[in-house]
C-alpha cells in the first residue's frame, strides 16, 4: 500500500513537471518580449539616474546661490531663471517614457550636465 502511494505521488509529480515544462517551452517569444521590456526599463532607469543626479546637484547649487544673492541684496532673476530651467528638466526627465526621450530632453534643454559647478550667478 505504501509503495503504491509513493508510485502514484512520483507519477503525479513527473506528470506535473512534464506539463509545466511543456507549457513553458511552447512560448519562446514571451520570454524574449519580457526580456526586451526589462531591458528597456533598465535603460530608462539608468538614463534617469545618470541625468537626475547632476540635475539635482545643480539645483542644490543654484538654490544656495539664490540664498546668497538674497542675503546680499542682489538681484536673483538670473538664478531664478536657471532654477526654473533645471526644475522643468527634472520633471520632464521623471515623466520621460524611454531612455531615448531622456537623452533628447537633455539635449534640447541645452543645460550642461558634465558635473562642473554652476558659475556664481549672484
Amino acid at each position: 500500500m505504501r509503495t503504491t502511494l509513493v508510485r502514484v505521488t512520483l507519477a503525479g509529480t513527473a506528470l506535473a513537471l512534464s506539463l509545466g515544462l511543456a507549457g513553458c517551452s511552447g512560448g519562446s517569444a514571451a520570454p524574449s518580449a519580457q526580456a526586451q521590456r526589462n531591458d528597456a526599463a533598465q535603460q530608462l532607469a539608468e538614463a534617469r539616474q545618470a541625468t537626475l543626479v547632476p540635475v539635482a546637484a545643480q539645483l542644490e547649487l543654484l538654490q544656495r546661490a539664490e540664498q546668497r544673492a538674497e542675503l546680499a541684496g542682489t538681484p536673483v532673476a538670473d538664478v531664478e531663471a536657471a532654477l526654473a530651467t533645471y526644475r522643468d528638466l527634472a520633471a520632464a526627465i521623471e515623466a520621460a517614457p524611454t531612455a531615448g526621450a531622456v537623452r533628447t530632453l537633455v539635449d534640447r534643454s541645452g543645460v550642461d550636465l558634465d558635473g562642473s559647478p554652476v558659475t556664481d550667478l549672484g
